[in-house]
C-alpha cells in the first residue's frame, strides 16, 4: 500500500528528516522515500511564517509552471538566503539543531501550537512557554567596523529605555547598504595645485582608495563571520554573548546569531543596557580567536511581538496607560 504524505520541508533538511523517520520504532517496517521528483503539483501562497517573506511557490524541481516562467521573477541565486536573514528567520536542520523551539522564535512564526499534541519535545516546549525564562533568541545582526558611522536609531537605543529599532526587510537592507558603502575620508595634501586636471586626478585617487578599503573590509568581514557555531565575545569583558547560527552571505554583512537577550537590551541583566559602542570579537569553533573588533547592529524584525517581557523574554502585554 502506498501512502503519500505531503510535507513542506526546507530542501537541505529532507535527507535528515527521512533518516529520523526511519529511526522511529513505528517506521521500521516502512520504506520511506522522497517522491518530490515524481509528483506533479504546483502550490503558491504567502509565506505562512510572515508576509514579509513574500510568495512561496511549491513545485517539483525543474517544473515548468506558469508562475515560474513569469519574467517578473527572474532567477536570482542567493537572494532568498539574504532575504530571510534580513527578515531574521533561521530555518533547516543545520541552523536549528540543538535549539529549543522558543530560542529559535518558532512560537512567533506559526510553527508550533500550545493547544495541540503530541509531538517530540512537546513537554519541554510547553514548560518553557508557561513557566520558563527565555534567555537567548535568534536575532539578525548587521556587522560593520568601528570606522563606520553608527546609524541614529541605534544611538538612541538603550537611552531611557528606548528599545532596539524594529525594521522591515527594506529598512534593514537600506541600513546594510549604508554601512557597507560609507566612504572613509582621505585628507588631500594642502600643497596640491589648483589646476583642474590635478584636482580631478586627486579625486579619482581618493575614490580608488575608498573602493579598495571597502573591498578589504568586506573580505575581512566575510572571513571573520563565515563559520557557523563561532562564538561572539564581548570585546571588553570577553564574555560569550552570542553564537553564529547562519554565517554571512557573500557580498552582505548580515548574520543570524543566537544572542543573550540581556546583552542586547531586550531583557534585564547585570551588565547594563545596550550600547551602540559595544564591540564583539569572533572566536572560531577551533578555539582560535580573531582579535579584530567589530561593531554590531541587532534589530527586531516586524514579526516580533509589539512587547517583549523584560523578565521572561516572551511576548508581553501591551499596557493601555
Amino acid at each position: 500500500m502506498l501512502i503519500i504524505v505531503r510535507l513542506h520541508i526546507y530542501g537541505l533538511s529532507v535527507n535528515h528528516l527521512i533518516k529520523l523517520l526511519r529511526f522511529l520504532p513505528s517506521m521500521h517496517y516502512l520504506n520511506v522515500k522522497c517522491l518530490n521528483n515524481y509528483l506533479n503539483f504546483n502550490e503558491k501562497s504567502i509565506d505562512p511564517r510572515h508576509p514579509s517573506m513574500g510568495l512561496r511557490l511549491l513545485s517539483p524541481p525543474h517544473n515548468d509552471s506558469p508562475l515560474s516562467a513569469i519574467s517578473d521573477f527572474p532567477e536570482t541565486p542567493g537572494t532568498y538566503s539574504i532575504l530571510r536573514k534580513l527578515c531574521g528567520i533561521a530555518e533547516g536542520y543545520n541552523e536549528l539543531s540543538g535549539k529549543t523551539a522558543l530560542e529559535a522564535n518558532q512560537d512567533w512564526l506559526n510553527a508550533i501550537s500550545f493547544k495541540k499534541g503530541c509531538y517530540l519535545g512537546q513537554e519541554l516546549t510547553a514548560r518553557s512557554n508557561f513557566t520558563g525564562i527565555i534567555r537567548k533568541r535568534i536575532l539578525p545582526l548587521i556587522i560593520y567596523d568601528d570606522r563606520t558611522q553608527i546609524p541614529a536609531p541605534w544611538l538612541r537605543a538603550g537611552n531611557d529605555g528606548t528599545p532596539l529599532p524594529r525594521l522591515s526587510v527594506v529598512d534593514a537592507a537600506t541600513t546594510l547598504l549604508a554601512t557597507q558603502n560609507t566612504p572613509l575620508p582621505h585628507v588631500l595634501s594642502s600643497s596640491r595645485s589648483s589646476d583642474k586636471n590635478e584636482l580631478l586626478e586627486n579625486q579619482e585617487d581618493t575614490e580608488t582608495k575608498n573602493d579598495q578599503e571597502m573591498d578589504e573590509r568586506q573580505a575581512q568581514l566575510e572571513e571573520a563571520f563565515s563559520i557557523k557555531g563561532a562564538k561572539l565575545l564581548d570585546a571588553e569583558s570577553s564574555d560569550t554573548i552570542g553564537e553564529i547560527i547562519s554565517p554571512m552571505s557573500e557580498g552582505s554583512s548580515v548574520v543570524l546569531a543566537q544572542m543573550r537577550m540581556d546583552r542586547v537590551g531586550i531583557t534585564k541583566g547585570k551588565k547594563g543596557a545596550w550600547s551602540a559602542l559595544n564591540k564583539i570579537i569572533v572566536k572560531g569553533t577551533d578555539k582560535t580567536q580573531n582579535r579584530k573588533e567589530w561593531r554590531y547592529l541587532p534589530y527586531l524584525p516586524l514579526w516580533w511581538p509589539p512587547v517583549v517581557d523584560p523578565k521572561t523574554g516572551k511576548e508581553g502585554e501591551i499596557r493601555s496607560d
